[in-house]
């Protein structure tokens, strides 16, 4: 998802336009974000140690700032010389495509290394593969790198605060240093005010002091991935029992019976990639996993209901009860448009995972790295569902209301101050060994996101909802 782009543009669904891509556009497709092989058995990995130990107490330490931010766990990655001239082989062989895209994109393979936390231990063995996109947050071996990490590349039963894998983030996409933090927090519901309820399943980030092979680069993101593991927490799957399909969507993916460019050629939902679930590495398995979504896309599509009504009509009745989980949509749309999410999947389709809980289908966010800042409109959406909640009447009334509940839930004080105090965390830090190759935007972007955190919810509230006073508390900013 973020290591995917291209030129955005125009499209038409059904009845909806979206202005787009048949104009103005001057460059075409480039798949050039990276893709991971299989982690392939390494002699590297033969007679490995785990000498870890889980700290005592609540888990979640990974993706929280401590109160004594000196505190902040140290993450260390150690990979073998041999395992190391992998990666930097495939850098190089992922730079000349790059700049000449002829044959198939390279795969990044995922080598054996080592992993210590803190004073708690040792895992070795463990699986290490780069990721991201040249340009933004991909960077050689020896330059910052945005890693995944598999803890349980050997030891099946292995974990780092209970996960089984995560990431580890340069900020080259991210150089505030704090969006990701601060969007899955709110999503979460981390940020709500005292004994308000309202969560949604969206990953954990956090922060760590990060070193690898020796080198000291300073704090990078910790992340959570949305994986098997991710789903179990989320939907509460015991041990054993079989996990459904998820599916993760790229840049211009919908749930259309069309073209994802707008024609007849299609349709465009089977572009939609199964991540886990049932045979999910079998390509017929695959077949039946998008076949399974095809009811409920002729549903939103308005294929099958032609008779005068829209895709907001099929919203906002019973016709999707067992496929969409219409309230959990217009929740993820309101979240996207409280949080200014520009590259997710209503104003873009892209950054978006999502879970079938039994035939009822949750939209997933991912990929905050370019959030808190821009003043997205629900008016701005781009997506064939969103367009069809704006499309006006019922199903309209019912996302302002979403919208309402969402801006009145998240504490706005709390999260200026929590952006404040994540970003006192980088006080002195050197920016280009956290992958900031561009410092003198650091300062600016940081000043935007507080004044974004500052008056988003008086501006959704008076600009879009209308109301004649305004339904959020005024923020002190000293």
């Amino acid at each position: 998802m973020e290591e995917v782009f291209f030129c955005l543009g125009g499209r038409v669904f059904h009845r909806l336009i979206i202005i787009g891509m048949l104009a103005g556009c001057t460059s075409t497709e480039r798949p050039d974000g990276i893709d991971t092989q299989s982690p392939p058995d390494s002699e590297s990995c033969a007679n490995p140690v785990n000498s870890y130990v889980e700290p005592e107490g609540e888990q979640g330490w990974l993706f929280r700032i401590p109160q004594d931010p000196d505190q902040l766990t140290t993450i260390s990655v150690d990979i073998e010389d041999r395992e190391w001239q992998v990666l930097m082989d495939f850098d190089d062989e992922y730079r000349l495509w790059y700049d000449s895209p002829v044959g198939e994109k390279p795969r990044a393979p995922t080598v054996c290394g080592s992993l210590t936390v803190g004073d708690h231990g040792t895992i070795e063995g463990i699986g290490v593969t780069l990721r991201g996109r040249l340009g933004n947050s991909y960077r050689s071996p020896d330059d910052s790198p945005y890693l995944k990490i598999f803890v349980d590349h050997t030891f099946a039963s292995a974990t780092v605060d209970g996960r089984t894998q995560f990431r580890l983030y340069n900020h080259g996409e991210d150089i505030s240093g704090i969006q990701r933090y601060l969007g899955y927090r709110i999503w979460r519901g981390e940020l709500n005010r005292p004994y308000m309820s309202g969560v949604y399943p969206a990953p954990e980030a956090g922060f760590a002091n990060f070193v690898l092979n020796g080198e000291e680069y300073g704090i990078y993101g910790t992340n959570q991935d949305i994986d098997e593991d991710f789903i179990r927490r989320w939907w509460q799957i015991e041990p054993g029992a079989d996990v459904n399909n998820l599916y993760e969507g790229e840049y211009g993916t919908d749930f259309s019976a069309r073209g994802c460019d707008g024609s007849e050629e299609g349709p465009c939902y089977r572009d939609l990639q199964l991540q886990e679930g049932p045979g999910s590495s079998s390509g017929s398995a695959s077949k039946l996993a998008l076949d399974a979504l095809e009811p409920m896309v002729m549903k939103i599509d308005g294929v099958d209901i032609d008779n005068g009504r829209s895709s907001c009509d099929a919203l906002a009745s019973d016709d999707l009860t067992g496929s969409l989980d219409v309230d959990r949509f217009l929740e993820f749309f309101a979240l996207e448009t409280v949080i200014g999410a520009r590259e997710g999947y209503s104003y873009v389709q892209n950054n978006y995972y999502m879970y079938d809980d039994g035939g009822n289908y949750t939209l997933i966010p991912w990929g905050f790295d370019q959030v808190l800042y821009d003043d997205k409109s629900p008016l701005d959406a781009m997506a064939y569902i969103p367009i069809g909640v704006m499309d006006g009447g019922a199903c309209q009334d019912l996302f302002d209301q979403k919208l309402r509940d969402v801006l009145q839930r998240i504490n706005w004080q709390r999260t200026y101050d929590e952006a404040l105090v994540a970003i006192e965390l980088f006080d002195g830090a050197e920016l280009d060994s956290l992958g900031i190759h561009n410092p003198s935007d650091v300062s600016a972007t940081r000043a935007d996101i507080r004044g974004f955190i500052r008056d988003r919810c008086m501006t959704l509230s008076k600009v879009y909802l209308g109301e004649p006073e305004s339904i959020c508390d005024p923020i002190d900013t000293k």
